[in-house]
């Protein structure tokens, strides 16, 4: 597995709690890099939308390629997807040996997962049912995860995976699933709502894992380094964070370097590729970075008529662990239990309100039903399975408490619990057992069917 190590981190901590000065960032002469291949994507220069100030990049680029830079090879690029009109979002397989990206074969066709073998060049279609797919990556029985919009065209893009043959879901709220990364303990790890979640490869599992404290949204995918850290791009910066806390270790990686990074993959050395574009620059390069003497190094094989972003290093790597599922497709429901509604992390201000005393389960269309809190503040509900649900408390005037929650759901036959509403992700729960639990669950009604023409009834 690429790493990180912890001097890089320790190095880039130090540099912004004394707050070094860096007036300009050295930038060397272009040499090897410390990785045998990269891959990376290239996005023509014209291309209006990566020609204003930095922000999210648009996710279907028109005529990007993608393309190999092997520094102890040929001098020059290879260009891998020479057959397709449109391509991007490479990952490579944990051998080294595949890569998975998303591509229109031609200027009108949709956009769809492919497979190349690296060594030959064969492809094969991995997403043959309609509809627009991008952002793969490989978990670790050799499936693919990836976000799908197969239905219409307004759809949100959710998370499926696939062998190739079918696609099966595991994301269900509305929301915009994307920038999918497989970490090394077998968890997705995707953008949506401008955070980053996580899930398990079937759905279960689905929890907040980081989010800016500015409520800045990432720009991309995020990278997991073999001691944990977690890299990503916020804001034009590149940051860092350890996965075991990651509310509470975020660390700039880029510290007083000007300009703007795209997208970043970690090299074996513990250095990093980046996607980086200097101030008076018009255009993403690529370079070797070394976070802790900020020196940014330019790779061989640029091509001025292209930005270059998404780097991916062609190294093997460890495989993820895999998951063992629960979810059973003969059961029609799950359960959701909480142990104290009224527990919050909340400030003393936001949380000065009346103790909530019922449950208020809300779909897509409304309410779909409300459950009585126990004494103390806990629930105990049974869901229909992949029915995506929000959540209210309210006092025992009917006033709202807290609310509405995210966007959850429960797989079937999949059982899960949270500690409180809005308390923070890292608090450890008592050891009690919640009153609500010794009680069969509340079971909720599936929401009516909606009435012809998609209205609701």
């Amino acid at each position: 597995m690429t790493r990180v190590s912890r001097r890089v981190l320790a190095g880039a901590a130090i540099l912004a709690l004394v707050a070094v000065a860096v007036s300009a960032v050295r930038v060397a002469k272009p040499g090897p890099a410390d990785a045998p291949l990269v891959i990376f994507t290239q996005i023509p220069v014209g291309d209006s939308a990566w020609s204003g100030p930095p922000g999210e990049a648009p996710w279907f680029p028109e005529q990007g390629r993608i393309v190999a830079l092997d520094p102890h090879g040929k001098p020059g690029l290879r260009i891998l997807t020479a057959d397709f009109h449109s391509a991007r979002a490479p990952m490579v397989s944990p051998d080294g040996k595949r890569m998975v990206f998303s591509a229109r074969r031609g200027a009108g066709d949709p956009w769809q997962i492919w497979e190349m073998q690296l060594q030959g060049g064969q492809t094969r279609l991995l997403t043959a049912e309609p509809g627009w797919y991008t952002d793969p990556a490989y978990l670790a029985d050799g499936r693919v995860v990836l976000s799908g919009r197969p239905g219409a065209a307004t759809d949100a893009f959710a998370l499926y995976t696939t062998t190739g043959t079918r696609l099966t879901r595991i994301t269900f709220h509305p929301e915009q699933d994307l920038a999918s990364q497989v970490l090394q303990d077998g968890q997705v790890l995707f953008v949506s709502r401008g955070q980053y979640l996580v899930t398990r490869d079937d759905g279960t599992g689905l929890r907040l894992f980081y989010q800016s404290a500015d409520g800045s949204p990432p720009s991309g995918r995020a990278w997991e380094t073999g001691d944990g850290t977690i890299l990503l791009v916020e804001r034009g910066r590149l940051a860092g964070f350890s996965e075991k806390r990651p509310f509470h270790s975020r660390v700039e990686l880029s510290g007083r370097v000007p300009g703007w990074f795209h997208s970043v993959s970690p090299l074996p050395s513990g250095k990093l590729v980046v996607s980086y574009r200097p101030p008076d620059g018009s255009r993403y390069r690529l370079y070797q970075f070394d976070p802790a003497e900020q020196r940014l190094d330019p790779l061989p094989g640029d091509d001025p008529a292209y930005h270059a972003v998404e780097p991916v290093v062609a190294a093997p790597r460890a495989r993820p662990s895999a998951f063992y599922s629960v979810v059973d497709s003969s059961f029609k429901t799950g359960g959701l239990y909480c142990l104290d509604a009224n527990a919050s992390s909340l400030s003393p201000a936001q949380a000065r309100a009346p103790v909530a005393r019922r449950l208020r389960v809300l779909g897509r269309d409304g309410l779909l039903g409300e459950v009585p809190l126990a004494a103390d503040g806990s629930f105990y509900i049974e869901l229909p399975g992949d029915l995506p649900v929000r959540f209210e408390t309210v006092d025992d005037q009917g006033r709202l408490v807290r609310g509405p929650s995210a966007w959850l759901w429960v797989r079937p036959n999949e059982h899960r619990g949270c500690v409180g509403c809005h308390q923070t992700p890292e608090l450890a729960p008592e050891n009690r057992v919640p009153e609500a639990l010794i009680a069969e669950p509340v079971t909720l009604p599936a929401p009516k069917p909606r009435a012809a023409g998609g209205s609701p009834p």
